[in-house]
């Protein structure tokens, strides 16, 4: 009987180990937005979860950090889609803040994460990825 339990403890101790992370950050900066007359005038970018995604619910913590290079204030547009102009409701995140964001984890199995902006200069992001139920 001794035995059997100790094996039960060591293969939940294993099973504790070898659990997939909950939660991770990403971080990486936006392009520079060109004119419309001038290629590629994106000034987005697609930011894709890590699959599969095990859990009802996904919390975003979007931060836009300053960039004193840039000398101004901008702004981070966040929205979850299949295009980054066909988003239903966008967010925007103002430099040296941060939004958190909850969504249902099957948005994420067609779509991803779109981040835009409008300087003529590339600013970075941070989103730190956490899974709920």
């Amino acid at each position: 009987m001794k035995t059997a339990i100790k094996s039960m403890m060591i293969g939940a101790a294993v099973c504790t180990v070898a659990a997939p992370a909950f939660a991770y950050t990403l971080t990486g900066t936006i392009p520079a937005f060109s004119a419309p007359t001038k290629p590629p005038n994106t000034g987005a970018v697609l930011v894709n979860l890590q699959k599969p995604i095990a859990t009802s619910y996904v919390k975003l913590t979007i931060t836009a950090p300053q960039a004193l290079s840039l000398g101004i204030g901008y702004g981070v547009t966040v929205c979850v889609g299949p295009k980054s102009n066909s988003c239903s409701l966008a967010v925007v995140v103002p430099s040296g803040r941060q939004v958190v964001l909850y969504y249902y984890s099957g948005d994420f199995k067609y779509y991803g994460i779109w981040l835009g902006q409008g300087t003529a200069a590339a600013v970075p992001y941070i989103i730190d990825v956490e899974y709920t139920n």
